[in-house]
């Protein structure tokens, strides 16, 4: 890199909040296509619609991912170095991650767990072992909770019934009395005005 490069990109870091990049969207989309890159360079997949925040993961492409997926916050291990010392090996196995899944914050996908199509990881689960498809899991280890199917019916059944403002609208004074469920924001206006539509 140039001198000159280099004083252009301290002047735009001065400017931009994000860096290189004037606006959050900007910087998110380059972080996830740039995690998503290098797990494809090294003989991973990575499907469409993708959303890495602060992603933690080893230096190794043992994942596939599918599509339409969520990772905040969380760590995926693909090995496990506890007989390093005794035995010199460090084992090694892929985490696969299916279609239309979330993944909770401070969430642990240890190695070799398969997570199915449609699956809510709660924040600060360990998951050990395989997710069947169609589950929301909690806790440490996690447990099935109820059903992906029946999780978005409820909560879709209290966006009806509750507020739902879009992502412009959210001020502070909104949420005076603290209630969990008392607002939902849709980034979507397309998908806000079906909402709308179906209150009436």
């Amino acid at each position: 890199m140039s001198i000159i490069e280099r004083i252009i990109r301290k002047v735009l870091r001065k400017q931009y909040a994000y860096g290189d990049y004037k606006t959050y969207e900007e910087y998110h989309r380059a972080y996830t296509d740039n995690i998503a890159n290098r797990i494809r360079a090294g003989g991973g997949k990575v499907g469409e619609d993708i959303d890495f925040y602060d992603l933690k993961i080893d230096d190794n492409s043992l994942f596939e991912i599918g599509n339409h997926v969520t990772l905040t916050q969380c760590r995926l291990l693909t090995h496990d170095a506890c007989l390093t010392k005794t035995t010199g090996c460090v084992r090694l196995s892929p985490i696969v991650i299916g279609d239309n899944v979330f993944v909770g914050a401070d969430a642990i996908i240890l190695p070799g767990v398969k997570i199915g199509n449609n699956v809510i990881i709660g924040a600060g689960c360990v998951v050990a072992h395989d997710i069947p498809d169609n589950s929301v899991v909690v806790g440490n280890p996690c447990r099935t909770i109820c059903s992906f199917d029946d999780f978005i019916k409820k909560e879709y059944d209290e966006m009806l019934k509750n507020e739902t403002i879009s992502r412009e609208g959210i001020i502070l004074n909104s949420f005076q009395n603290y209630d969990r469920y008392k607002y939902y924001v849709v980034r979507n206006e397309e998908y806000l005005n079906f909402l709308y539509k179906n209150k009436q």
